[in-house]
């Protein structure tokens, strides 16, 4: 689609006046400022909200005068195409794509979720080492972490693992209930530790 935008000298984005059209949202000019095409945008909803006139897109009435006129202004000066697709782009490349914006959101799921922490133990039969390590999953669990246990012996049958009336998920080294699975994990780990 971005390939076949920026093949044309303007985008156009007509919509009727109606309740449904008031909800569209503004991809459309997006999409074709990120390939530094203008857009010619009916007045209202998202793209009025969006757009700024002659800068970073063209908004006109919703009448044949109202399109004729700003679709000739664009057609009779190639360099006002130029220069709006370049500066919709440069708006839409700032604000618009998740590489800008997408980390706010991250930071923000981050800064409200628990610190995690694994711990991978060779068994979990219960030996000296394997309670002392049980017991700092359940000092780290009251403190408020994530704490999870990686077993590499993979020999414990259950999802979780319970010691002290502290509730612990168990990661299998390797998954014999999925052998293609390659990834025990999808997620991000704060601390690994191997014991």
């Amino acid at each position: 689609l971005p390939e076949e935008i920026a093949n044309v000298d303007i985008n156009i984005a007509p919509l009727a006046y109606s309740i449904f059209n008031e909800a569209k949202s503004e991809n459309k000019w997006v999409e074709a400022a990120l390939v530094k095409v203008p857009t010619v945008a009916s007045d209202f909803g998202a793209f009025k909200q969006m757009i700024r006139h002659d800068e970073t897109g063209v908004l006109c009435e919703n009448t044949v005068s109202g399109w004729t006129e700003a679709l000739l202004d664009l057609i009779d000066h190639p360099e006002k195409r130029v220069q709006i697709g370049q500066a919709a782009y440069d708006y839409c490349h700032e604000h618009c794509t998740t590489i800008k914006t997408g980390i706010h959101l991250a930071n923000y799921i981050r800064s409200n979720q628990s610190k995690n922490i694994f711990f991978c133990l060779p068994t979990l039969n219960i030996s000296g080492g394997v309670l002392v390590i049980l017991k700092h999953c359940c000092i780290l669990q009251d403190a408020g972490y994530d704490v999870a246990i990686v077993d590499a012996s993979s020999t414990h049958e259950d999802d979780f693992f319970v010691y002290e009336d502290h509730v612990f998920p168990v990661y299998p080294m390797e998954s014999k209930r999925n052998i293609d699975v390659k990834h025990l994990v999808k997620g991000r780990i704060d601390t690994g530790v191997a014991t």
